[in-house]
């Protein structure tokens, strides 16, 4: 039994792009809702703590997107030489 494995395809950046924009999202929510980034009245992200959420989350969703996309660019090929019999 002799196993081949290839990586083809492009899923890998499509779903990278995919978990960093969901992180960016969700990290803007939840950094609203916690550090209340948006500032009422202080400027636009008044708390620095609110950004590096924002950023990590969005560097986490690039890391998850890409190795989900990386699983289904995988093409794996089984082959099984029979011997041949003889007679």
């Amino acid at each position: 039994m002799i196993q081949l494995n290839e990586l083809k395809g492009s899923k890998r950046a499509l779903w990278s792009g995919v978990g960093a924009g969901a992180g960016v999202v969700g990290g803007w929510l939840l950094a609203e809702g916690v550090y209340h980034v948006s500032g009422e009245g202080q400027g636009l992200w008044a708390e620095p703590a609110g950004v590096g959420l924002i950023l990590g989350l969005a560097g986490a969703g690039g890391v998850v997107g890409y190795f989900s996309g990386r699983s289904s660019d995988r093409i794996e090929t089984y082959i099984k030489i029979i011997p041949e019999q003889s007679p």
